[in-house]
């Protein structure tokens, strides 16, 4: 039995719905259902309604998967898999974009899409990825600081950057290792907890987003700068406190 997390399964087919419903409230998880944006709203209005993870179908009549991805990042922070027929991967680089941690293509057995929550789960658990001891209450680097205890990003007058959990962990990591290139084959093994398939663009993608939040000309990025065909170099100096 899985410790006890609340997942919200938002599909507009009733047999899925219920299917996925039953598989994980036999695994310990305490599972919402919604057919659509408006059931999803009330959801997340709730009050003690706290959401760990969306399985989000992509295609819905009204508002699909992606405009209720952007509704979910705007209200929560909660890991989201979209759940969808459609394997297209400009859908896919979209879903990421938008702040999905993940993309499962239908049909899916449910054991699959178990094990792909469980890694975000496992992952949004995670206070300090990797080996760095966790004795460390703050990174500071160009102005911002980085704390792994409460999961915030702090700009230099104090005011939070909202970064999801998966732009956290990689952010904190590449933080963590300062001047050291680190290959896309490391960053998905050590933040996704899978191996790169030859077309993931996952990693990029997530870099993408982060250094419109710390870069002051994305196209020209002096703190996170690509190592073509191998991955990324963290360039500034960071203090640990």
């Amino acid at each position: 039995m899985d410790v006890e997390a609340h997942i919200v399964v938002v599909d507009d087919d009733e047999e899925t719905r219920n299917e996925l419903r039953d598989y994980f409230s036999r695994r310990g998880f305490s599972v919402s259902t919604a057919d659509g944006g408006e059931q999803l709203r009330e959801i997340l209005g709730g009050d003690g309604n706290e959401i760990d993870l969306v399985v989000l179908d992509l295609i819905m009549p009204g508002e699909d998967g992606f405009a209720l991805t952007d509704i979910i990042r705007r209200n929560c922070d909660s890991g989201i898999i979209i759940l969808s027929a459609v394997g297209d991967p400009a859908d896919q680089v979209l879903g990421l974009e938008l702040g999905a941690d993940d993309y499962v293509t239908k049909p899916c057995d449910p054991r699959a899409l178990l094990a792909r929550i469980r890694s975000v789960l496992r992952r949004r658990a995670e206070i300090v990825p990797g080996d760095t001891p966790a004795h460390i209450n703050c990174l500071e680097f160009s102005g911002y600081r980085l704390l792994p205890a409460s999961r915030q990003f702090l700009s230099a007058n104090g005011h939070e950057i909202p970064l999801t959990t998966a732009e956290f962990d990689l952010l904190e990591l590449l933080a963590k290792n300062p001047g050291r290139v680190m290959t896309r084959d490391q960053l998905v093994g050590i933040t996704k907890n899978r191996a790169l398939s030859p077309f993931d663009r996952s990693i990029d993608i997530l870099v993408s987003r982060i250094r419109k939040k710390i870069e002051l000309d994305p196209r020209e990025p002096k703190i996170i700068r690509t190592i073509r065909n191998v991955g990324y170099l963290f360039t500034a100096d960071v203090t640990e406190t």
